[in-house]
């Protein structure tokens, strides 16, 4: 078994709202030779801890199969400091692996930890970052993590197998090598160890699309193509040394978990956004312009993270279009930006237009449709029958013109609507609402909350 240490450099560091210390935190990636515990291995296992504001990357790797229970058990031993683990998809694979491995061996140590799995963090964020899926690769590059390698898990299965047969080789050619060379028979542990000890990473330039190859009755692994790695050293991939083969492994694992700790920088400045009471009121709308209720917070990271923000469109449009006013707007358009000083500015614009006002007893109403508005049928006793007829749930209403503010459900009253089926409503702001802190909050709590569902 080996072991590696290494110190890593990332400008993302806002785990704060994850409920735990920094220095509590373990950010894991496992890499096998198959998905069923039963029979393939681990044969690498990396994470990334914070202390004393440094990222150290710690990485077992396993030489031989013989040897995954005193890998899986130092890793154990060293988990043991820590109070959350944070995985990406570690909830479906990771963890259960790791504990079905524990019962084959018998380890008395389990991973108890509180479980932080970002995968399942992000699908409320999915619409405003634009996600066409979730995998780890595909939010990593959304927030500038971009990796030099281009390894897939599954291609890399036959990177290790192809390494464990030319490390034995290697080492025997240098042991007979060195047995018999009387010259340098000092120097053999030394050679050995300089092997498997250098860890310059290569950059790996291109997926090679591994197959196998029935070739003299023997199985060769290669390349379907042949791709210039002359500065990786994997100019062709069995004839590739040891060592060139290792440092592709341990690069892949390392940039896995180094973008967990983007990801979780990622998912905690985004959690701000939900915070209704971290925003403050910067300024009122003018009610005769019609411009945007704007609030801020300070967020030092986000900047970093997404320097161009974001203008999230959300639709709103009614259910029954037939009934909606031509020029109504159907979708909400939320600003969201930071500058480089960390001063965030969440944008929320009012509506300026025509909307209604649904009575609820429409059989206690008659509609005008000379004048489209409903009245109580104590008043439309003394109109002509022939300018009036019965309201239905649809045109029971009276319309105003005016600027409101969105609401994801009835709060503040009266509601005005786009249709009577809708759930989204508006309101129309007094000037009290804006000196009123706790309808702020509650206003912006509800509205935030359904712009990030939890589910």
């Amino acid at each position: 078994m080996f072991y590696f240490t290494a110190t890593v450099d990332s400008p993302a560091d806002g785990f704060s709202l994850l409920s735990f210390h920094p220095e509590n935190l373990l950010f894991l990636d496992i890499e096998t030779t198959g998905l069923s515990p039963e029979n393939s291995y681990i044969y690498l296992i990396g994470v990334i801890c914070i202390k004393d504001g440094q990222k150290k990357l710690h990485q077992w790797f396993l030489e031989d199969f013989s040897e995954e229970k005193e890998l899986i058990y130092s890793f154990l031993l060293f988990a043991a400091d820590y109070k959350a683990i944070v995985h990406y998809n570690g909830t479906t694979f990771d963890i259960p692996y790791i504990q079905k491995k524990c019962e084959k061996y018998q380890l008395s140590f389990s991973l108890s930890h509180a479980q932080i799995d970002l995968y399942r963090q992000f699908p409320p964020y999915k619409p405003l970052l634009a996600l066409d899926n979730l995998k780890q690769q595909t939010l990593e590059t959304r927030i500038g993590f971009f990796r030099k390698d281009l390894f897939s898990g599954r291609d890399l299965i036959w990177v290790y197998v192809e390494f464990v047969g030319r490390y034995r080789y290697e080492r025997l050619k240098y042991h007979l090598f060195l047995k018999n060379n009387p010259r340098t028979r000092y120097a053999r542990k030394r050679a050995i160890r300089k092997l498997i000890r250098d860890r310059k990473t290569r950059q790996i330039l291109k997926n090679p699309n591994v197959r196998k190859k029935k070739k003299n009755s023997k199985i060769e692994i290669r390349f379907t193509s042949t791709p210039d790695f002359s500065e990786t050293g994997l100019r062709q991939f069995s004839k590739s040394s040891a060592k060139a083969l290792l440092h592709t492994l341990l690069l892949h694992n390392q940039e896995n978990v180094s973008g967990l700790t983007f990801i979780a920088a990622a998912y905690s400045n985004l959690s701000l956004l939900k915070n209704a009471y971290r925003w403050t009121l910067k300024a009122i709308p003018d009610l005769k312009q019609g411009v945007s209720a704007i609030f801020y917070q300070t967020c030092t990271d986000f900047y970093t993270l997404f320097p161009e923000g974001f203008i999230y469109t959300l639709p709103i449009q009614s259910k029954n279009n037939s009934d909606c006013f031509s020029d109504a707007k159907t979708t909400l358009e939320i600003s969201i930006h930071a500058d480089s000083a960390g001063v965030l500015t969440l944008s929320i614009p009012l509506y300026s237009g025509t909307l209604k006002y649904f009575f609820e007893d429409c059989k206690n109403y008659f509609y005008l449709p000379l004048e489209d508005q409903a009245i109580h049928k104590s008043i439309a006793e003394f109109v002509d029958k022939k300018y009036r007829k019965k309201a239905t749930r649809e045109t029971c209403y009276q319309k105003k013109d005016s600027f409101f503010l969105p609401q994801p459900r009835e709060i503040f009253s009266p509601a005005f609507r786009l249709s009577a089926r809708d759930t989204f409503c508006y309101f129309e702001p007094s000037k009290e609402f804006w000196a009123d802190d706790n309808a702020l909050q509650t206003w912006l709590s509800a509205l935030l909350c359904w712009i990030f569902p939890d589910k």
